[in-house]
C-alpha cells in the first residue's frame, strides 16, 4: 500500500497519538508538521497520511523517541523492519509494539534515516507472523524533523549511519556495572561499537544526558572496549556496528546519620 500525504492547513491540531502529546502544531510549506511546548520540553514532527498512517519523532525532556502508528496490527513484542528509501539506502530496524498498531524506538539513527525526500518502503523481514509492506511519501523538506534531532542534542550526520547493523540480539557479556558521580539515576549514555575479530571495538559515545560530562560519557564507552561477543554471533556481525545504551547508576550523598 501506498501512503500519500494528508492534506492539511497552515496551522493545525496534533491529537494525542502516543505519549501523551497535545500541541498546536505550525505547519511549513512541504515539510514535516512541527509542534513545541517548552513548559514540558517538548518537540514534535510528524507526517500524516490519508490512509490514518503516521510517522513521528518526538523530544521531550531530552529523550528521543521515534514512532510509526496506524500499521497494521500485530500482538507480538516487537517488528523488525526493511526500511529502504528511494535513494537506494536500506536499514534493517526493530521496533518495540507499543500498542497492536503503534511501533516505536528511541535510536536516533533512524530519525536521522528519514531526513530525506521521496519514498520510504517498510516491510516485515521474512518470517514475520503477520507480514505487511507499506510505502511512505515523505515531504520535500525536513527542517523540521531536524529541529526535533537538534532539541534532544543529536548530531543531524553520524559516519556510523553508514555502516551495517549488528544484531540487536547479539549475545555477549557487559563489563561490570559502577557507580557514577554524574548523571541522572535511570539515564544512560549511548553507545556504539564495532565489532572485529569477535570483540566490541572503537567504542564511543554517541550520545548522553545533558547534566553527565563529556569526558565521563567516553569514559563510560570505553568500559565496552574488548568485550567478547559469543563466537555464534561474531561471524555474522563482523565489522557492523553495534548499539548500547548504558544505563547509570548514581551515587546519592546524604548528612542523615546512618541507622
Amino acid at each position: 500500500m501506498v501512503m500519500k500525504l494528508r492534506v492539511l492547513a497552515a496551522t493545525a491540531l496534533i491529537g494525542p497519538l502516543a505519549f501523551g502529546m497535545t500541541a498546536v502544531g505550525q505547519t511549513a510549506e512541504d515539510d514535516w508538521e512541527f509542534a513545541h511546548d517548552p513548559e514540558k520540553k517538548l518537540s514534535v514532527a510528524m507526517v500524516r497520511y490519508e490512509e490514518g498512517t503516521a510517522l513521528m519523532a518526538q523530544c521531550q525532556a531530552g529523550a528521543l523517541r521515534l514512532a510509526l502508528t496506524g500499521l497494521p496490527g500485530t500482538s507480538d513484542p516487537s517488528r523488525t523492519l526493511t526500511v529502504a528509501r528511494s535513494d537506494g539506502a536500506a536499514d534493517v530496524q526493530t521496533y518495540d509494539v507499543v500498542a497492536q498498531n503503534l511501533l516505536s524506538k528511541t535510536w536516533a539513527r533512524d530519525a536521522r534515516f528519514l531526513r530525506t525526500t521521496g519514498s520510504v518502503q517498510v516491510r516485515t523481514t521474512s518470517g514475520a507472523s503477520q507480514p505487511f509492506s507499506a510505502s511512505f511519501e515523505l515531504p520535500a523538506q525536513h527542517r523540521n524533523l531536524d529541529q526535533v534531532l537538534t532539541a534532544c542534542g543529536y548530531s543531524l550526520e553520524n559516519d556510523r549511519d553508514q555502516l551495517p547493523r549488528a544484531d540487536e540480539a547479539m549475545r555477549l557479556t557487559p563489563p561490570p556495572r559502577k557507580l557514577t558521580t554524574g548523571g541522572r539515576s535511570g539515564s544512560s549514555v549511548e553507545i556504539s561499537c564495532i565489532v572485529q575479530s569477535g570483540r566490541l571495538e572503537g567504542c564511543r559515545s554517541d550520545h548522553h544526558p545533558e547534566d553527565f560530562q563529556p569526558r565521563s560519557a567516553q569514559r563510560e564507552a570505553a568500559t565496552w572496549n574488548g568485550r567478547r561477543v559469543h563466537r555464534d554471533d561474531a561471524a555474522g556481525n563482523e565489522g557492523k556496528v553495534f548499539y548500547i545504551n548504558s544505563p547509570l547508576l548514581t551515587v546519592v550523598y546524604t548528612t542523615e546519620p546512618l541507622s
